[in-house]
């Protein structure tokens, strides 16, 4: 244990690093109990705080820590719904900190996420969709565009139906999956 702890390797309580605490409940606390992709979200989120965060002690992070962290990652350009969803995956690992006794309580919790901006989604108009089915005509996903602009299912839904979900007879798709 002592080789260990000089080399680095051992880890004992709230001592640690953020950054290795973040990589501990990423593997220990996250990644069986989410999907594939939430996993590569969650991962990706934690990349973008190590630099600015993952030295850290984690007894002695602070909301001002925090708080200059997610205003650097706005400085880089990052949107402020990405750096949300940063703030929202930390204030999820250290939420589990606390349960884990490393904490006494959640410095992320007095933390204020930049606002994030709502834009308004542009959809196709009839004559770009008419471009678009012209130009796929023949093409392998000619139809996948097609079911796309005619039921309005997202992507992921439409690229998660199987064959059992569509029913011939009655002209119907079940969506029960997303891809």
């Amino acid at each position: 244990a002592q080789r260990q702890a000089y080399a680095g390797q051992l880890v004992i309580g709230p001592n640690q690093a953020v950054g290795q605490y973040l990589e501990r409940w990423l593997a220990d606390a996250v990644r069986h109990s989410v999907r594939p992709k939430t996993y590569m979200d969650y991962d990706l989120c934690v990349r973008r705080l190590l630099p600015h965060l993952g030295r850290v002690r984690l007894r002695t992070l602070t909301p001002e820590h925090i708080q200059h962290a997610l205003g650097k990652l706005l400085e880089r350009g990052l949107a402020p719904r990405t750096v949300r969803q940063v703030h929202m995956v930390l204030r999820l690992s250290l939420k589990q900190a606390v349960l884990w006794r490393m904490l006494p309580s959640n410095p992320s919790d007095a933390v204020k996420p930049p606002r994030a901006d709502r834009k308004e989604m542009r959809t196709l108009s009839e004559d770009e969709v008419r471009q678009l089915l012209a130009v796929t005509a023949g093409m392998r996903h000619h139809s996948l565009w097609v079911f796309l602009v005619t039921t309005g299912v997202r992507l992921g839904e439409a690229l998660g139906l199987k064959w059992s979900d569509i029913d011939f007879v009655e002209s119907r798709a079940s969506i029960r999956r997303s891809l």
